[in-house]
């Protein structure tokens, strides 16, 4: 069985990997980032003090989240929160965001790609991001292939809208996506039905893993549209 700690594990390995022959891999070293996530109860309760604890251990680049329904980057507004980063060395080229087809208490959550989208643009090129992305779907968001089709047109629209600030929108996987249906993955959909240029994929590895799907399966058509997460 898969666990994320084994696979961190062998994710250490392909690093060692990759400091004894650096020329076989052709990657950006200048940045070691940390998907806030992780620390993620800390920052809920002291981000000034967490941001500073994360670069002093030496990350330089974050990946944020939390700002779906709040329209604040961890209880911040986008010009605060980029003062803290800027105050701590910090940049954060990347955060997740939801769709907002998803009720919560009855209601639509502000700061989606479906409701209150160009404002969350406006925030997150304050801040200096340039990856907006769909972290996750909720299980009324999934559904059908016919409704996974719905899904690719609304991730095109808030795509265009990304594309006016310079910006990339992308989807981050989770195993769903790879179970079949009527023979085919609802990946393959929502690549099929997504402009290559508006929506890339923020692939994570763990889960393509989890989901014991063939390599092969992460080069459809063999687009250039993946960011490997880990």
């Amino acid at each position: 069985m898969t666990t994320r700690r084994s696979f961190v594990k062998a994710s250490a390995m392909l690093s060692a990997g990759i400091l004894a022959s650096p020329n076989l891999f052709a990657f950006n070293r200048k940045y070691i980032g940390l998907q806030l996530y992780t620390v993620r109860d800390h920052m809920q309760a002291d981000p000034a003090a967490t941001l500073a604890k994360v670069a002093q251990i030496g990350y330089n680049s974050i990946e944020g989240a939390t700002y779906t329904g709040t329209e604040q980057f961890y209880g911040m507004e986008a010009s605060a929160f980029a003062r803290l980063l800027k105050q701590n060395g910090l940049v954060m080229p990347s955060s997740h965001y939801r769709l907002g087809e998803e009720l919560v208490n009855g209601s639509q959550q502000k700061g989606t790609l479906l409701n209150d989208w160009s404002r969350a643009v406006d925030d997150a090129a304050a801040v200096g991001l340039k990856y907006m992305v769909c972290a996750y779907l909720a299980d009324t968001e999934r559904g059908t292939l016919d409704h996974y089709k719905k899904v690719a047109d609304d991730f095109n629209m808030a795509g265009e809208i990304c594309k006016k600030a310079n910006i990339q929108l992308c989807y981050h996987n989770h195993d769903f996506e790879f179970i079949q249906q009527d023979g085919k993955y609802p990946y393959q959909t929502l690549l099929a039905n997504t402009d290559k240029d508006l929506v890339k994929m923020e692939m994570d590895i763990y889960w393509v893993t989890k989901a014991k799907v063939k390599s092969r399966m992460c080069c459809f058509r063999n687009r250039p549209r993946f960011l490997l997460y880990v």
